[in-house]
């Protein structure tokens, strides 16, 4: 069976290089555990072609992408907001950082949240424990997101 292609989207004009680079480094690595193959756009070296040139560039190969990664500085930025919107728009996958994901099959499936807590879309089953990882097996890394647990 053939990897998930994704994408990885977030800030980066602003930012200085080595900080949006990091950010990017480490959820490409993170992907890649799950199996995705990632398409990491933070390795073009945006210094020397204009800016318009290369998010026309990283729309054409969101085209050949089965998903989106949005970093938690996406809405800071507007670049990644159009190619959130473009991902959106031709049906792709949108993936959040500070979503809980599974690696089940490389299926990229979330947890449900609700108002009664966490639902594990994979088994179904009512997610009230603290933690999280303890749930099932299939979950492999739990972002951030403090009001998730």
């Amino acid at each position: 069976m053939k990897n998930k292609r994704i994408y990885i989207s977030g800030k980066m004009s602003g930012m200085a290089k080595e900080d949006y680079q990091k950010k990017f480094s480490n959820a490409e690595e993170y992907l890649e555990k799950l199996g995705f193959d990632v398409v990491n756009p933070s390795t073009v070296d945006s210094d020397i072609v204009p800016y318009n040139d290369l998010l026309w560039a990283d729309l054409r190969i969101l085209m050949s992408c089965d998903a989106i990664y949005m970093l938690d500085n996406w809405k800071n930025s507007k670049g990644a907001k159009a190619e959130y919107y473009f991902a959106d728009a031709i049906g792709l996958d949108v993936l959040f950082e500070n979503e809980v994901i599974t690696n089940c099959s490389n299926c990229h499936n979330l947890a449900n949240k609700n108002n009664q807590g966490l639902t594990c879309r994979i088994d179904g089953k009512q997610i009230n424990d603290t933690k999280l990882a303890l749930h099932c097996t299939h979950f492999n890394k739990i972002f951030g997101n403090e009001d998730l647990l």
